[in-house]
């Protein structure tokens, strides 16, 4: 588990493959497991292997990735727990050098922003250590960042706005 910045806030993340990192996640946070975390992920061909992207997702992928968009579709067999029921995931391609570098090294990680469950967000990472403590294993210092959180749609059915 590890605390990144990404092109919207600083995220607690871990490797899709290590399960007891993303339950790490959960607890750290307080976050209920009925809310699934969303998963970064590299490009769209990625993307497509995790999620069942139909003509308007895909377009709404291309369009806003990489970006601060977080496209709500229905999964593949290929998605680990990351809680919920299984069914959907949240996938996002994020505008930032450091992460998308990660990305491509390590490969889709489920990240959700570095903060206990229901607190806002911190802008730097001094205030994100105050919040988590020793939770992380690794803390890396992108700077101050000043933005909202990523626009969260559901292309299940109709495109709404979850967030």
């Amino acid at each position: 588990m590890v605390v990144i910045p990404t092109d919207t806030v600083y995220g607690v993340a871990a490797r899709l493959d290590r399960p007891r990192a993303i339950d790490k996640i959960f607890k750290l946070k307080g976050r209920p497991r009925s809310k699934p975390l969303p998963i970064l992920v590299p490009d769209i061909r990625t993307a497509r292997t995790l999620g069942e992207f139909d003509k308007a997702a895909l377009e709404l992928a291309m369009s806003s990735w990489p970006g601060a968009v977080t496209i709500v579709v229905r999964t593949t067999e290929d998605v680990p727990d990351i809680g919920g029921d299984g069914t959907t995931v949240g996938l996002r391609i994020p505008n930032h050098p450091f992460t998308l570098e990660l990305l491509r090294i390590c490969g889709p990680i489920a990240a959700t922003s570095a903060n206990p469950s229901g607190n806002p967000t911190s802008a730097v990472l001094q205030e994100v250590l105050l919040d988590l403590g020793n939770g992380p294993g690794i803390y890396v210092d992108g700077g101050t960042l000043d933005s909202p959180p990523s626009k969260v749609i559901s292309m299940l059915g109709e495109p709404r706005i979850l967030r």
